[in-house]
């Protein structure tokens, strides 16, 4: 209600602190999250009761017309990602011990979880710290154990029996996280293209 009362206060006097009020709750999240990202790298409205008509992506995108060199997409989408990686960052350190003998399946499935949404938040956002963690846990630096064992002892290729759970693998996962850096420049210019902070003249 209060969001909705600042946007209607900007259009009865076009004074910038009713915006910057509604953009900086919306993209720093001083009170409340809004906006989630999915596995495929798409923004959506987290779930709330309201019982106002309230979508977060449309009022960040009608602040973005009323005042574009203002209120960028570009930006926006960074702050958005950058809270969703806060997000999953601090539940890995929090729900997963350091140590991988204490870390059973449970665990594994979260890190899981963790991993896939931090490869959402680079498709949404390509840039190389939201993989930082997920390239760690990969290579076997982390706090799972993804790899079999031989005899239990002798470390081995295959994935963990574990693995399988949920359609996990190691390997083609850390492929996978090779590939998404490798393409991260371009990734970004397409990107920077859909929310125009880059015109297709300008694309090198």
């Amino acid at each position: 209600r209060l969001l909705l009362e600042a946007l209607a206060g900007f259009r009865l006097y076009p004074d910038p602190r009713y915006l910057d009020f509604v953009y900086k709750e919306l993209t720093a999240e001083h009170k409340f999250p809004w906006i989630d990202v999915n596995i495929k790298g798409e923004a959506f409205a987290w779930a709330f009761m309201s019982d106002y008509p309230f979508d977060p992506l449309e009022v960040l995108d009608s602040i973005h017309l009323r005042v574009p060199e203002r209120y960028k997409p570009f930006a926006m989408r960074e702050r958005i990602a950058r809270n969703r990686y806060r997000d999953l960052t601090e539940r890995y350190f929090h729900e997963i011990s350091e140590y991988k003998q204490e870390n059973r399946r449970p665990e594994r499935e979260i890190v899981v979880d963790i991993i896939r949404k931090m490869k959402g938040i680079y498709r949404y956002f390509p840039k190389a710290e939201f993989l930082e963690l997920v390239h760690l846990e990969l290579s076997n630096r982390g706090r799972i154990r993804w790899h079999a064992q031989f005899l239990g002892l002798i470390p081995a290729r295959d994935n963990h029996f574990e693995n399988h759970f949920y359609d996990f693998d190691y390997r083609y996962e850390m492929f996978e996280c090779k590939r998404l850096l490798d393409q991260e420049y371009d990734m970004l210019k397409a990107v920077m293209k859909a929310t125009g902070e880059l015109e297709e003249d300008e694309m090198p």
